[in-house]
């Protein structure tokens, strides 16, 4: 029986980035979109078999650090790892977004293989 697909949420308002991500991800893995931090709660809620969250930062409504305080209050970043991808690159940013519980964080622009490694190995850890 074949392993069925990795399930990764994407979660940014900007339509461009989810499609980049979205082309680059869709072979190996099952792709969800959600436009805001609300959304993505909702989804989260909803589908207990997502495997991963790239998340954003900066959105309008809900933003990613409010999205992960949320995640961690209903527990759910205890089995599902989060990676932010934002072109927020400052340090301030980062450790913020490691101390809600993020499991790794990728800059923009990345490099496509960098994000493909980084999935494969976040995975790989929560798996075992």
């Amino acid at each position: 029986m074949p392993k069925r697909k990795a399930k990764i949420l994407i979660v940014d308002d900007a339509q461009i980035n989810r499609i980049i991500l979205c082309e680059l991800l869709r072979n190996q893995y099952q792709i969800l979109e959600a436009e805001d931090g609300k959304k993505a709660l909702e989804m989260i809620k909803e589908d207990k078999s997502i495997d991963l969250v790239l998340l954003d930062i900066v959105m309008p409504n809900m933003d990613g650090y409010q999205v992960l305080e949320k995640m961690k209050e209903q527990r759910y970043l205890e089995y599902l790892p989060v990676i932010i991808i934002s072109s927020e690159g400052d340090t301030t940013s980062m450790e913020k977004a490691y101390e809600l519980g993020a499991t790794d964080y990728i800059r923009r622009p990345f490099e496509s293989y960098i994000i493909n490694r980084r999935i494969k190995n976040t995975l790989m850890l929560y798996e075992k």
